[in-house]
């Protein structure tokens, strides 16, 4: 498969405009913008212009208020709007018809919106189908259709090989996940997408096994899963590192 750079790129923060690689409250955001916010949320502040429209960016106004209404106004719009870092203007305002768009820490569920748990939830069943589909099929004796149809629990033991190829499947479907659930990661270039998939993969993969193995093997803490359909246990370790190279 191949690798493609994943060294975090430069972007102008959305507030003040000073460049950063890491995206903080679903926003491309600088880390001191993010602090301010979290420090000033809910606090009252005068404009110092008195006009509530200051500029904040690079060589811009060191207001309070209107940096923390820019931020409370960047969180709460659609993340397809396009704006200018530091723009201040009120064409930026918040649109209520689109909270699917809206970052997860924003959200409660106890809003009007759908919450954002339905939509990862319902993303995560979609991968877990394409996976579960994926897998059995590339078993040297697949089950018929209609068995799959019925989504059984069909776990067989894990093998180098067969966990080298639930990889591959598994970050296949994480692509259709990532834009389902996170409908800005639809946004990005094929570069960026790849990136993201990769340097959150093998994080993503442990917790959906450790999550997964409690499901399967409530009883059997010695259980992890290999894929979506293999588990790993001590019984079969040997017959797992006897198919792995340089074992």
């Amino acid at each position: 498969m191949p690798r493609i750079d994943s060294t975090p790129k430069d972007r102008p923060c959305l507030v003040c405009g000073e460049l950063t690689n890491v995206a903080h409250m679903g926003l491309d955001m600088y880390r001191a913008c993010t602090v301010f916010y979290r420090y000033s949320v809910g606090s009252e502040f005068l404009c110092r212009s008195n006009t509530n429209g200051c500029y904040i960016g690079a060589n811009g106004v060191n207001c309070r208020k209107c940096r923390l209404d820019l931020i409370e106004r960047l969180l709460k719009q659609p993340i397809t709007t396009k704006v200018k870092p530091g723009s201040s203007g009120d064409s930026h305002s918040s649109s209520d018809s689109c909270p699917d768009d809206l970052p997860i820490d924003r959200i409660t569920l106890s809003s009007g919106h759908r919450p954002v748990l339905k939509r990862l939830r319902r993303s995560y069943q979609r991968m877990s189908e394409l996976r579960f589909i994926g897998e059995l099929n590339l078993r040297a004796n697949p089950p018929h259709p209609m068995e799959m149809k019925k989504q059984e629990n069909q776990f067989a033991p894990a093998t180098c090989g067969t966990m080298s190829a639930a990889n591959r499947v598994f970050l296949t479907a994480a692509l259709p996940f990532a834009s389902s659930a996170f409908p800005e990661f639809a946004s990005f270039g094929d570069e960026e997408q790849w990136a993201i998939i990769m340097n959150f993969f093998f994080r993503f993969r442990s917790l959906d096994s450790i999550y997964r193995a409690d499901k399967a093997f409530p009883d059997r803490l010695d259980c992890t899963m290999g894929g979506y359909t293999t588990y790993i246990s001590r019984e079969i370790v040997d017959g797992f590192l006897n198919e792995c190279p340089n074992a």
